[in-house]
């Protein structure tokens, strides 16, 4: 099941992260919400994934409490 973090970074930023670990098509920017903030939604291993990533480099994430991911390509086939 799909499912959304929240990260410090800009959504251009998220988007580098997630090319860096070549999670494009797994893992989507799926909101732009600041300068200093996105939201990504894809399958939760992958967003571990990147969250051990971010956690590493001293990047504040977290998991969001959603059983959906709007804004991604989940939503697609609805």
């Amino acid at each position: 099941m799909p499912a959304r973090q929240a990260l410090d970074l800009d959504g251009d930023a998220a988007a580098a992260r997630i090319a860096e670990l070549g999670l494009q098509g797994v893992l989507h920017v799926a909101g732009c919400n600041s300068t200093r903030g996105a939201t990504l939604a894809g399958p939760a291993s992958a967003l571990e994934n990147i969250g051990q990533v971010l956690a590493a480099r001293h990047v504040a994430y977290r998991q969001l409490d959603l059983d959906y991911a709007f804004h991604s390509p989940a939503m697609d086939e609805l």
